[in-house]
């Protein structure tokens, strides 16, 4: 939520210019207060965005199956399915729930945008030139089947003026690997 302090002297013109403005009502994300001196308007962010011409909302899922995005890119595609709140509290096995008739598809990572095969830091701030060589062997893994991540939901036209629906969310990669004895 976002405020604004202003001064008495500014509030009378404010106050004329937000009753002439649709949608600046309390209650529709807006809130309105006078204390001594001032007034404070606050402003709850929109679920829904509009950034560089593409229109953005988020919403909660659950990350399935990765598969490998090209040879050696450090990059994977991930199946997703959108989950809602179940009746359980907490953290009880039933508290997020798959969504009926909620999004499913394919999900891109944003922490692997710049990862590649070559060495050097990737996405998760690790530097792979410096994991250990033979007869170890790490690497980076995809994002493991896991609970809940924020999903983001970007659409917009691509080159050709099409419409294009992705789905990104971000997470870490992990590094995974064994040592053998020599």
């Amino acid at each position: 939520m976002a405020n604004v302090l202003v001064s008495e002297d500014r509030i009378k013109g404010i106050e004329a210019r937000l009753r002439r403005i649709e949608g600046m009502k309390e209650g529709r994300g807006i809130s309105i207060a006078k204390p001594p001196g001032g007034i404070i308007i606050s402003a709850k962010p929109s679920p829904t965005a509009v950034v560089s011409g593409a229109t953005i909302s988020t919403f909660l899922a659950k990350i399935g199956t990765a598969t490998p995005d090209g040879a050696d890119t450090n990059r994977w595609t991930y199946a997703f399915e959108e989950m809602t709140k179940g009746t359980a509290v907490g953290y009880a096995a039933d508290c997020w729930i798959s969504k009926e008739g909620g999004r499913t598809g394919t999900a891109y990572n944003y922490k692997e945008v710049y990862n590649s095969n070559t060495p050097g830091v990737q996405g998760n701030g690790i530097d792979t030139s410096k994991l250990p060589a033979s007869p170890a062997t790490f690497a980076l893994s995809p994002v493991p089947p896991i609970g809940l991540v924020e999903m983001t939901e970007v659409k917009f036209k691509n080159g050709d003026g099409d419409p294009v629906t992705e789905y990104w969310f971000s997470y870490s990669n992990a590094v995974n690997g064994s040592c053998t004895e020599s």
